[in-house]
């Protein structure tokens, strides 16, 4: 108890340690997750604040850039429509209303008067203003918007003549605004920036000068690192990643503009979303991602103050990665080198801890074992060959009975303390186990000094000293004279039962796996004629006992062993020693389960078969011998009863009637003790050919029609279908269908029914004989087929029968490889039925004979 609660302490320091541990892990990994986590996030928020003001810082050097180059490009139409040139252009150019002029008709007249003085000077000029100035186009518009003159006069696909009276920009400068509007030209269809200014004749607005730069030229004056120049309408019009231009957010009023205004401006009505989302984290909710960038960003907007324009500047933040990259690898190794700390600690901790435990459990083991060898009856020794002294422990002293002071004895004294019998054989052993160095196992008998013999067994190895080269002979003995007692009694025992087989007046015999016969009593040795020395030595095998037609019935018992451990009797010969062979009944079980070795039982049915033998011949014999005188008898009843001889008195009819019916029975009693005694020995004969049981039991019901009508029972017969074959024999099927049919009407009341009822399915053809009689009693259906059966067996029973019907129907039935069964229920009535496999009558059938042959 005292060990069991030192290992129990130990156990229990282990489990505490254990949680200390890991709970100490568990703190020490959930306080550095949360150092880490806060110092990542103030690091990355000093980053994000950075960035997002040197993005700020892009987007307002950006705007300023913006603003000094629209501011430039806004004062080029003033100065331009400022010039008397253009004023006298003006005036001298026709002004038609659009609604009375065809378009191409206006277009041909404007490039033919654009074709003549001023107009040639004016375009001249605006085309010297486009190279010193930097813009793309420049032209003027009248007052209905249609163009007069532009710089790119000379190109076939000049603005000349086309019309731009939809613009924002046109009709901002006739109300007397500066106009300015991003659009795709007309003509060209490259997106750019549209400035406009009137032109005064006075105070009156006749004219609009615009001048346009592209957006490709506007790029090359501006770094768009990160770049989003947005439009008044929400579209991105300018962009570093050319696949984000034209692109629109959610909200931008593009959307709310008319399809066709779309297309006017941007040359189309669909726009794509500028994908520009929150990040995933959301410790972070100043940084985006745009589109599948794997990297965050910080955005910078601001609006042009002049133009109603917007630049954002997005700034990739890759440093977030690497900072969580470090904190994950900072708090990897800060959680693993904390662990580690706390794990060392909890161990050393744990190693003093049962360091002080495990002393006392050693002290504890090395008591406990001391009891143990002695509650053993075991002791060591040892042996010196030089000195020839033997050297005992104290159990061993305790055990051998030895006294002296020192414990040592020597070689000649021990031996003397050895029983007389067993002296030589021990010094041998000794002497042996010294000089061939072999290892020491043997049992003597030791004579105490008050006379009482002990049993001992001693085991030794030979040892040398490694230091000195010293050989010895070390080694144990343990007291064995309870285990001996009950050996002897063991063996007494089992020659006792040895006996007892042997008186058995049954053969047994033993046998392994493999067949192989290893034991037997006198009495199977007897029977057999075989030698005990030829079956100890195993020589004999169940085979060679067995002829060859009963092998495989043989092999089947065997492997029934391994499922039930205990196979059905059965009846086989035996081949005796002297070459007879003898009939016997076997019954054979499992002896052994794991060594599969079991035992048979054999029983000599010699005498028995004799007995059957005689007693069939008998039966038949008497049999034989009372069916010539009955003949006589029934017939020259038959004779009287029907008046043949002349009127007899009527008492006188009665008592012949009274003997020809028991004449019947006693006639009926003798032909079912012969189909009995040829079914038991197999003589019972069978004609089978193809029958057709629809033509057969209309004829079975005429011929039992007679008795039916005799105890006023009315036959019903119910077909299925033209044409049931069955293999069979058709004399013992009506004998069958007759004693079923009786048996209906014996146990019917008067007026009623007993039907005969023919069934199929797929594969069988089955007749029933329904009775409404009271039916058959539980606890006689079991033994309803066998031999002598009946309900009521007393010696008043009403219905008169032998008790060999069922059983002869049953076996008939079965010779024909039929089947044959009832269901049964008190005043219900009963249902007997027999079934035959059913034959296609146009198949051939090999060995067809018109000759009756034996199948029993």
């Amino acid at each position: 108890m005292q060990e069991s609660h030192l290992r129990s302490k130990i156990q229990q320091y282990r489990r505490h340690a254990l949680m200390l541990g890991l709970c100490l892990c568990l703190l020490w990994s959930f306080s550095i997750y949360r150092f880490e986590n806060a110092a990542f996030e103030k690091r990355a928020a000093t980053v994000i604040e950075l960035e997002q003001k040197r993005a700020n810082a892009l987007a307002q050097s950006v705007v300023a850039d913006l603003q000094r180059s629209l501011r430039n490009m806004q004062g080029i139409p003033y100065v331009l429509a400022n010039q008397a040139l253009v004023l006298e252009g003006v005036r001298s150019a026709v002004q038609v209303s659009i609604d009375q002029e065809p378009p191409e008709k206006r277009k041909l007249r404007i490039r033919q008067q654009n074709a003549k003085d001023p107009w040639r000077q004016i375009n001249q000029a605006l085309y010297n203003a486009r190279n010193h100035l930097s813009f793309d186009f420049a032209y003027v518009l009248d007052r209905n918007g249609d163009c007069l003159a532009a710089s790119d006069f000379q190109s076939a696909e000049s603005l000349i003549g086309n019309n731009y009276s939809e613009r924002h920009y046109f009709k901002a400068a006739l109300n007397g605004e500066s106009g300015y509007q991003f659009a795709l030209g007309k003509t060209s269809r490259t997106p750019g920036l549209y400035f406009s200014a009137p032109v005064f004749d006075g105070e009156r607005i006749v004219a609009v000068m615009v001048a346009k730069i592209d957006i490709a030229r506007l790029a090359q004056h501006i770094d768009l690192s990160g770049i989003f120049l947005i439009d008044e309408n929400g579209v991105v019009i300018l962009a570093q990643d050319g696949q984000q231009v034209m692109k629109a957010n959610q909200a931008s009023r593009v959307f709310d503009l008319p399809p066709e205004k779309r297309k006017s401006l941007y040359g189309r009505d669909e726009f794509s979303l500028l994908d520009v989302k929150a990040w995933h984290d959301p410790r972070f909710p100043s940084l985006k991602q745009i589109g599948n960038q794997q990297t965050p960003s910080v955005l910078g907007r601001f609006q042009l103050s002049e133009k109603p324009l917007e630049v954002m500047s997005a700034l990739s933040l890759s440093e977030i990665d690497v900072l969580e990259s470090e904190k994950d690898r900072t708090l990897m190794i800060s959680t693993v080198a904390g662990c580690c700390v706390i794990i060392i600690v909890a161990f050393i901790l744990l190693y003093f801890l049962e360091s002080n435990v495990t002393k006392q459990v050693l002290q504890t083991q090395r008591r406990k074992l001391s009891e143990a060898q002695n509650l053993a009856s075991m002791g060591s020794w040892s042996l010196d060959p030089e000195r020839g002294l033997f050297s005992f422990s104290d159990a061993a002293r305790r055990l051998l009975s030895i006294h002296c002071v020192d414990g040592d004895l020597t070689t000649s004294n021990f031996l003397e303390r050895v029983h007389s019998l067993d002296r030589e054989s021990v010094e041998q052993a000794l002497r042996r186990a010294i000089e061939q160095q072999h290892d020491l196992h043997i049992g003597f008998r030791l004579v105490e000094p008050l006379g009482d013999v002990r049993f001992f067994v001693a085991d030794a190895r030979n040892s040398i000293e490694p230091a000195t080269g010293e050989h010895s002979l070390e080694g144990t003995v343990r007291d064995v004279t309870e285990y001996q007692t009950l050996l002897n009694a063991l063996e007494s025992s089992e020659a006792h039962l040895r006996k007892v087989i042997n008186a058995c007046l049954i053969g047994i015999v033993q046998g392994r796996q493999d067949g192989r016969l290893y034991g037997a009593n006198e009495a199977f040795l007897k029977l057999s004629g075989f030698s005990a020395e030829l079956v100890e030595q195993q020589l004999l095998s169940w085979a060679d006992l067995t002829p060859e037609i009963y092998r495989e019935r043989d092999q089947e018992a065997l492997a029934s062993l391994q499922l039930d451990h205990v196979a059905s009797s059965y009846e086989k010969e035996l081949i005796c020693a002297d070459g007879r062979v003898i009939p016997v009944l076997v019954g054979i079980a499992m002896v052994d389960v794991q060594e599969r070795d079991w035992v048979a039982f054999v029983l000599d049915l010699s005498e028995r078969n004799r007995v059957q033998r005689l007693q069939s011949e008998f039966i038949a014999i008497v049999s034989h011998e009372l069916r010539t005188p009955l003949t006589s008898i029934r017939g020259s009843l038959s004779l009287l009863e029907n008046g043949v001889m002349g009127a007899l008195p009527e008492k006188a009819l009665q008592m012949i009637s009274v003997a020809h019916r028991n004449s019947k029975r006693l006639s009926n009693l003798v032909n079912d003790i012969l189909d009995m005694e040829k079914l038991s020995t197999g003589k019972m004969k069978l004609s089978m050919r193809v029958l057709d049981l629809v033509n057969l039991l209309p004829q079975v019901l005429e011929a039992n029609a007679a008795y039916a009508q005799s105890c006023y029972i009315s036959f019903e017969l119910e077909l299925e279908k033209d044409g049931a074959f069955i293999w069979g024999d058709e004399e013992r099927l009506h004998q069958v269908l007759g004693n079923l049919l009786s048996n209906a009407v014996k146990f019917s009341e008067p007026h009623q029914k007993v039907v005969l009822r023919l069934m199929g399915d797929e594969a069988h053809w089955h007749i029933h004989v329904i009775d409404h009689g009271p039916g058959i009693p539980s606890d006689f259906q079991a033994v309803m087929f066998d031999s002598f059966a009946q309900a009521d067996n007393s010696d008043t029973r009403q219905k008169q029968g032998s008790g060999l019907g069922l059983k002869i129907t049953k076996s008939m039935v079965e010779l024909m490889e039929g089947k044959i069964g009832f269901t049964s229920s008190v005043q219900a009535g009963t249902d007997f039925w027999i079934s035959f496999e059913r034959i296609d009558p146009s198949a051939q059938f090999e060995n067809l004979s018109a000759e009756a042959e034996s199948i029993s």
